[in-house]
This record gives C-alpha cells, sequence and structure tokens, in this order.
C-alpha cells in the first residue's frame, strides 16, 4: 500500500490511457490510448474545492469576457450538421459560473465521503466490490512513451455553457482541471516524496 499525504508526489510508469473509440460501425477508430508516465500531486479534493469556490464567488464575469475576446473562444450551437460556431456570450458564462459554483458547493457538502470507496490513505482509495486501488491528484506531469495510433481524441463540438466552464476553469486557474484518478494496476507505481 502507498503511504501518502498531503503533498506526496506519485510517478506512474507504462500507464495506458483507456481512450475514445469514434466512429460508425466497423470504421472506429481508437482515440488517445497512448501510454505515458504520469506524476500526481495528491491533494484534498474538499480543500481544493473550498478554494475554488472562494475564487469563482469573487469572479468578475465582464472581465472573462473580455479575454474571450482577445483569445477568440467559441462554442456551438445545435447538434451534427446543423452545429454552428458562435462567439461565448455573457448569458454562456453565466450558466458556466453558476454550474462551476454548484458542482464545488456539492463536492464541499459530499466532504470525501463515499459507499463505493475506502480510503486507504490520503490520495489512495479502493472499490469495495471489484478491489481495484486509485490513486487520485494533480497531474503535474505527463510524458507520453507510446503515442496513439490514431493520434489524440478529436475535439467535440461543446455547447456554450460547457465551454464557458472550462474557459472560467482556464483564465482563473482553478486547480481542479488537472484533478485525475488512476487504476494502479495499469502501471508501475513509484511514492517520491
Amino acid at each position: 500500500m502507498l503511504n501518502t499525504k498531503i503533498g506526496s508526489r506519485v510517478l506512474i510508469s507504462g500507464y495506458t490511457k483507456k481512450g475514445t473509440q469514434k466512429g460508425r460501425g466497423d470504421n472506429k477508430l481508437t482515440y488517445g490510448n497512448e501510454t505515458v508516465n504520469l506524476t500526481i500531486e495528491v491533494a484534498s479534493y474538499t480543500s481544493m474545492m473550498s478554494e475554488e469556490l472562494t475564487a469563482l464567488q469573487n469572479a468578475d464575469l465582464q472581465l472573462i469576457l473580455d479575454v474571450c475576446g482577445q483569445r477568440a473562444y467559441t462554442c456551438w450551437e445545435g447538434r451534427g450538421k446543423k452545429a454552428v460556431e458562435r462567439p461565448l456570450s455573457m448569458t454562456d458564462l453565466d450558466q458556466g459560473l453558476v454550474s462551476l459554483i454548484t458542482k464545488r458547493e456539492k463536492a464541499i457538502a459530499n466532504d470525501e465521503k463515499s459507499d463505493t470507496y475506502t480510503y486507504l490513505s490520503q490520495g489512495v482509495k479502493q472499490h469495495i466490490e471489484k478491489g481495484t486501488t486509485f490513486v487520485q491528484g494533480i497531474l503535474t506531469d505527463e510524458q507520453v512513451t507510446v503515442p496513439s495510433a490514431n493520434g489524440s481524441a478529436p475535439h467535440s463540438k461543446s455547447s456554450g455553457k460547457v465551454v464557458a466552464e472550462k474557459v472560467i476553469a482556464r483564465i482563473l486557474n482553478l486547480r481542479s482541471r488537472k484533478w485525475r484518478q488512476y487504476d494502479i494496476s495499469k502501471g508501475e507505481v513509484t511514492l517520491i516524496k
């Protein structure tokens, strides 16, 4: 078992990502299933959510909208071939901000409690039924050792609210953008510190 604590760094070597399948019928291809070496910093999810909630509640949406205009962030309206690309609006940012705040409030209320997992140490949890052990924390480094045969997954045509959530998180530099969990049986695990 990993004896981790807040601030511990865990290296996972030779981890092969699941990837995503795109296409129809016999033309399905798997994208993003590269093999990587990962470094995870163990952190308290609840503490991180509390810090981010404060940042989100103090966010200046007009300033964020101005940055969106400068960087030409766009989103999609409609579905399939009828989807139309358009710039982000203040309405999109309002919806995205409300969604981000709601998610953080829910995470804080949950306080890392789970009926599905047993926590073995900080950042290490085990699925009660399957016995699968995961390490979770903030991804600090990722190096591709074997690229995916079909490349990375194509970007989806996301709605205004979804793009707004990502843009707000990027502009406010929210650490949860890099929050990940990995099945430690799929790679070689080393506790760095």
